[in-house]
């Protein structure tokens, strides 16, 4: 598989939409509040894909299982996406991440 057809690349590429493009739907959540990307993950996909798989990134083992799947969370929901402020965990605990910030 090319990496350009995986997760991670997926995962990578809506973080840079979000974070950049101002007709993305999520972008006023995000870009739109001042939040950016690493400038060397935004820049080369190749170095997000370094880190992730170094701190644990995995696809689940069907990949229609999103429950058992990981998902990039920020430390802090104010705060960048940078190596210091990400980390994979599950979808659940995701969901309960962020609604301990609402």
């Amino acid at each position: 598989m090319k990496d350009t057809e995986s997760r991670l690349y997926s995962i990578w590429h809506n973080v840079k939409l979000r974070c950049y493009n101002p007709n993305n739907p999520k972008y006023p959540a995000y870009g739109g509040k001042g939040i950016g990307m690493f400038k060397e993950w935004r820049e080369d996909f190749q170095k997000f894909k370094s880190w992730a798989l170094s701190h644990g990134y995995k696809d689940p083992a069907d990949k229609h299982d999103a429950v058992h799947a990981l998902t990039l969370d920020r430390k802090d929901t104010s705060k960048d996406y940078t190596p210091s402020n990400c980390r994979w965990i599950s979808f659940d605990a995701n969901r309960r991440h962020l609604g301990e910030k609402k």
